[in-house]
């Protein structure tokens, strides 16, 4: 999997997926936004895996980056979530299930089909 972690300013990030999807690689990635300095004043996150090719995250990877995404919500408890949906029907019903998991959390979670839809849902909340 490459996963691409795109800082628009110190409010937006854009995380980009590609290719095969793995837990593991998935875990280590949430981890890596959740230790970054900037994290705590992050307004907003595009998780964007409509470039994954194949998808090898099982329920139980999603229930452990739930929890991980409920630990880190204790930082930044505002947190607006977009995740633009990869083809499958697999991944959907992942990306349901995590936010599902995660509505404990506070956090806006927002299922969308494009990246303009995901980014005209946050500009609201983004400053100017």
């Amino acid at each position: 999997m490459a996963a691409e972690l795109i800082w628009q300013g110190d409010r937006l990030l854009h995380v980009k997926y590609s290719g095969t999807f793995t837990g593991a690689e998935a875990r280590a990635v949430q981890d890596k936004i959740g230790a970054d300095v900037r994290f705590d004043d992050l307004i907003a996150i595009i998780l964007d895996a409509s470039r994954i090719e194949q998808n090898l995250t099982t329920a139980k990877d999603v229930e452990i980056i739930s929890a991980i995404s409920r630990a880190q919500s204790l930082s930044n408890p505002n947190l607006k979530n977009a995740v633009v949906l990869e083809p499958s029907d697999d991944g959907q019903a992942q990306a349901a299930f995590y936010k599902i998991l995660t509505e404990v959390t506070g956090w806006q979670i927002k299922l969308f089909n494009t990246e303009a839809e995901a980014r005209a849902w946050l500009v609201p909340y983004l400053p100017v």
